[in-house]
């Protein structure tokens, strides 16, 4: 049978017969001993051999018995001490015991009360190592129970990651803490905190990336590696921690029934000696998260699954029901991002004339190129994709030299795709996606089915939206020609009408001159006649009727003069005429109210206008006596005579209260007036008038400003000009 020791004692006295006796005494009760004379080689022996019980003489010749106990229990918190003293005293016990012995027995002593207390002493340390890994295993389970709760109560793994984390760093003392493993898209991915909070996150997921040999060593191997001093390792992984100023360095494997996951690493800015109970701790983490990463990550492809299934089914919706091609696209390359978990997305449609691909819709911040850039099918990645009508995949857009040069440097970095726009087997164009946050990430053949469906149902929804398009642009050349044809339908309608009414008016202006103006004559000769026979008795009341009587018969006669003027305007007889004088002329004709300021502005050596002077006389006339009239209550009347490149303007403005917008457009038509009395005949006549003179009068006006009438009428030449017909009544 093996011989198992009771305990192991260590013996420090310098009495060599009283140490030996003393070992045969324990060894022949069980124990192992080991001798020593002086208290330094004691402590020196301390450091090598895990000693149970160390009974220790108090007067010893260099260090006191006191000193080497108090001294070795530093070093050896869970060493027993019992004293050996033959100074029989109560001051001997005290110190002893203030040394941090269990016991102090007097010389000289029996055997059996020797070995009584070394036993006792033996039973009481392993008691207290005892409760010490009871409490130990009490914290391991606290610690897993915390990480258990935490992972049982959620499905996003960042949220069981950083309770892993946090507890290992309250629970192990470590100044940083990672966990890194491959996500539901296939990237590498990584969690980590620091105890200070300090910005080392970099090289702590640099520590337990999947890629690096260390990481990848434990997720292979599943077995825990631990570095005391990463500085004196060689290797990526060990410099980046020591840069960070971390020292020691444990990895554990995180898996789930027996499948690798990733790994979790833990370390220290000292150095830090590897306790097994601390490593199973670790270890204990790392099993006890796997699971739960396990089901985050199977929650997370369902959620990813599901987001995908809506967004193509809101895409197929949006674009059957779409008939904007940049709508199309912009829903095409939204949603293409979000079903691979991509950060960026673009179309690139042929150019007209079918040498280059055009970006017509962006999709996130990492195309610094703008909408509308152009890259050549020939020489260019999308060109590729284009000519062959089949997908690629690049492991980092910016640096495969597939990509046109000229775009690499806009191109976003990271793992992309190229798929092409098919419609009947001809490709319409391609849609590209990057994800620059997975830069480790490698799109699946499941990703390249997805964006295969979208771009097909795209590329029927761009081609429903192009030949919209099309339609739409003939229905409105259509609608353009309808528009034209109907307003030189009605245009013509107008010109008929009025041509109507100027040859009723015509017809009738011969009979009603005649048949009006006969009886006024006879009227007028009537009422001189009475102002002869009135006038010499001094009948004031019967004057002022005669007077009223007179003035009604003018204006009868001036309306019948209108009406002659409108319906028989005779041709022009062109020659050079000075507007600034036949401008004050009509001025001159009419009386000026008081309140109203005449201002002319005639420019410097005002050319002369090509025009009949007594058809325009009657033009200026009408048009200063029509602004006079608008001006009730004073004004402001500008005559202005100016020349530009188009002949001579002519223009007379008023500050009256301006015309109404209701009749500004038809206030050239015969019988549209604005006053009370007349016609309105006066400013059609003046229409007339200025057109037979190769000429135009126009109007603008606003209400509460006034307005302004400007003829203008060519410049004098040496060239003759040909009279046109007047209008025909």
């Amino acid at each position: 049978m093996e011989f198992i020791p009771r305990g192991d004692v260590l013996v420090v006295d310098d009495d060599e017969d009283l140490r030996n006796m003393i070992a045969m005494l324990l060894e022949s009760s069980g124990f192992t001993v080991a001798t020593t004379p002086s208290g330094d080689t004691a402590l020196a022996m301390l450091t090598s051999r895990p000693f149970d019980v160390a009974l220790v003489d108090l007067q010893l010749p260099v260090l006191r018995g006191s000193s080497v106990i108090a001294q070795a229990r530093a070093l050896r918190p869970d060493l027993e001490a019992v004293v050996i003293t033959g100074n029989n005293t109560f001051e001997a016990a005290v110190e002893a015991l203030r040394a941090g012995a269990y016991d102090c027995i007097q010389k000289p002593f029996s055997n059996d009360h020797l070995v009584r207390v070394i036993e006792h002493a033996v039973e009481r340390r392993r008691l207290r190592l005892s409760a010490v890994e009871h409490e130990a295993r009490m914290a391991a389970l606290s610690t897993l129970h915390a990480v258990a709760r935490a992972s049982s109560s959620s499905l996003v793994a960042d949220e069981i990651l950083d309770a892993a984390l946090t507890v290992t760093l309250e629970r192990l003392g470590a100044d940083a803490a990672a966990v890194g493993f491959i996500d539901a898209v296939g990237a590498t991915y990584a969690r980590a905190r620091t105890r200070d909070g300090s910005p080392d996150r970099g090289c702590l997921a640099h520590g337990v990336a999947a890629t690096e040999p260390l990481a990848a060593e434990v997720i292979r191997s599943g077995a825990c590696v631990e570095r005391k001093d990463v500085r004196e390792v060689e290797g990526e992984t060990a410099a980046a921690l020591a840069a960070c100023g971390y020292i020691s360095a444990w990895w554990v494997p995180v898996a789930s029934v027996g499948r690798p996951l990733g790994a979790m690493l833990a370390a220290w800015r000292i150095p830090r000696a590897s306790v097994p109970s601390d490593m199973a701790l670790l270890r204990a983490i790392g099993e006890e998260i796997g699971p739960s990463i396990q089901n985050a990550r199977i929650h997370a492809q369902a959620r990813l699954h599901a987001t995908r299934l809506r967004a193509i089914h809101d895409l197929v919706r949006a674009i059957n029901s779409e008939r904007d091609i940049d709508a199309v696209l912009s829903l095409l390359v939204s949603r293409a991002a979000q079903v691979v978990g991509a950060t960026d997305a673009t179309v690139l449609l042929p150019t007209a004339d079918g040498t280059g691909l055009q970006m017509r819709v962006i999709h996130g911040a990492g195309w610094t190129a703008p909408v509308g850039t152009i890259s050549p099918i020939v020489g260019s990645l999308n060109g590729l994709v284009f000519r062959a009508g089949h997908a690629l995949v690049s492991p980092n857009m910016r640096d495969d030299p597939r990509v046109f040069t000229m775009m690499r440097e806009h191109t976003p970095a990271g793992p992309s795709a190229v798929i092409p726009l098919l419609h009947g087997g001809t490709a319409t164009g391609t849609l590209c996606v990057v994800d620059s946050a997975h830069l480790g990430r490698v799109l699946t053949d499941d990703d390249l089915s997805l964006l295969g469906m979208l771009a097909e149902h795209a590329a029927v929804a761009i081609e429903n939206a192009r030949l919209h398009a099309i339609e739409r642009a003939q229905n409105a050349v259509l609608e353009a020609r309808v528009e034209e044809r109907t307003r030189a339908l009605r245009e013509a309608q107008e010109q008929l009408v009025r041509r109507e009414r100027l040859a009723i008016l015509g017809r009738m202006a011969g009979s009603v001159s005649h048949e009006i103006r006969n009886p006024l004559g006879v009227l007028k000769n009537s009422l001189y006649f009475l102002r002869m026979l009135l006038t010499p008795r001094g009948d004031d009341e019967a004057l002022r009727h005669v007077d009223v009587m007179e003035s009604e018969v003018d204006r009868a006669n001036g309306i019948v003069c209108d009406l002659l003027d409108y319906a028989r305007v005779r041709a022009p007889v062109l020659r050079p005429v000075p507007l600034p004088a036949l401008l004050s002329r009509a001025l001159a004709g009419v009386s000026v109210p008081a309140g109203v300021t005449i201002v002319r502005d005639f420019a410097p050596e005002a050319p002369y206008a090509l025009a009949d002077a007594d058809q325009l006389l009657t033009v200026f006339a009408n048009l200063v006596r029509n602004a006079l009239q608008a001006m009730t209550h004073g004004g402001k009347l500008t005559l202005r005579v100016t020349r530009d490149a188009r002949g001579v303007l002519a223009e007379v403005t008023d500050s009256g209260p301006g015309i109404s917008p209701e009749i500004h457009d038809r206030l050239f038509e015969p019988l549209v007036t604005t006053k009370a009395k007349g016609l309105g005949l006066g400013l059609a006549t003046a229409k007339n008038l200025v057109e037979v003179q190769h000429g135009t009068i126009t109007v603008d006006s606003h209400p509460g400003v006034g307005a302004s009438f400007m003829v203008r009428l060519p410049a004098a030449t040496s060239e003759p000009v040909t009279p046109r017909a007047p209008t025909a009544a």
